[in-house]
């Protein structure tokens, strides 16, 4: 009776996950007035703009306006840092040592 219950239980989880639909983001969403901290070269950018676009950063700017048709967020007083993410680990094979990770 228990396995029934969870089985049915289950089974519902698993329609109303199917059965909502996940848009995307239609309206470009811009991050104002947020300082961007750039890893490359050490130092932060203050007063950027920073828009995005569906899943894509479409561009990071100093001292402009958001695009008139993106919903702004303030980030007055806060930092963003792009770090990348997607990393590939390879395993190196040493005679006579301990393996090596290397990361690309």
């Amino acid at each position: 009776m228990v396995d029934r219950k969870i089985t049915v239980g289950l089974a519902v989880v698993v329609a109303v996950i199917t059965s909502v639909s996940v848009t995307p983001q239609t309206r470009a969403l811009a991050i104002t007035r947020v300082n961007v901290v750039d890893v490359v070269d050490g130092r932060i950018v203050p007063n950027s703009t920073v828009t995005i676009r569906g899943k894509t950063i479409a561009s990071v700017t100093q001292n402009s306006a958001p695009p008139g048709d993106a919903q702004t967020v303030d980030g007055r007083g806060k930092f963003l840092s792009f770090r990348d993410m997607h990393t590939h680990l390879e395993r190196l094979a040493h005679r006579g040592s301990s393996s090596m990770w290397l990361t690309a």
